[in-house]
């Protein structure tokens, strides 16, 4: 998905549990490739290996950045040691909460 351009806004269906419970595996999810991350913001980041994931953007010292989820079975990414990008910032998750 990352390889090529991808369009202002579209959704995508989680593949993990990484950000269960609020937004489990299966999921529907809206992300938009214009917006800039802030803190806090739901993001879908490539690393160095091309690989894709669905994490929390968190602001670190001097620039450097982590992608973390709400699942503690998953670990954090860090931007410098996973050469990580953001490639869009979520702005709706489908379905119900319960």
């Amino acid at each position: 998905m990352h390889s090529q351009k991808l369009p202002p806004v579209f959704l995508a269906t989680l593949p993990d549990d990484s950000m269960a419970p609020r937004a489990p595996a299966g999921s529907r999810v809206l992300f938009d490739s214009t917006l800039p991350a802030e803190a806090g913001d739901g993001v879908l980041v490539a690393d160095a290996s091309a690989a894709v994931y669905f994490r929390t953007y968190r602001v670190g010292p001097g620039g450097r950045w982590t992608a973390g989820s709400t699942n503690p079975a998953y670990h954090e990414l860090d931007s410098e040691r996973d050469g990580l990008r953001v490639l869009a910032v979520l702005i709706a998750v489908g379905g119900r909460w319960s």
